[in-house]
């Protein structure tokens, strides 16, 4: 959460002084302190354990995606059949 707040004041200042539109120095910025605040406090099981995480929500995603597809071609056969 502090990271999150930090990252908003940055953005904002650097909008108050440049008095113009965002450029990519703010990605950089928010990027850089993403980087260190992985480096600083996070621990090599807890990214692994996001990881794991991660790839589970994602297969899990695309499994649901597929199921989906096969559902809706399995009516649009049905609803066809019934036409005829």
């Amino acid at each position: 959460m502090l990271m999150n707040v930090l990252i908003v004041i940055g953005s904002a200042a650097y909008l108050w002084l440049q008095q113009g539109p965002l450029d990519l120095l703010p990605v950089f910025v928010i990027a850089f302190l993403h980087a260190a605040y992985l480096a600083i406090f996070s621990t090599r099981s807890a990214v692994e354990e996001a990881s794991r995480i991660y790839a589970r929500q994602l297969l899990l995603s695309s499994e649901s995606g597929r199921t989906s597809d096969a559902a809706a071609s399995g009516r649009q056969t049905a609803h066809s059949q019934e036409e005829d």
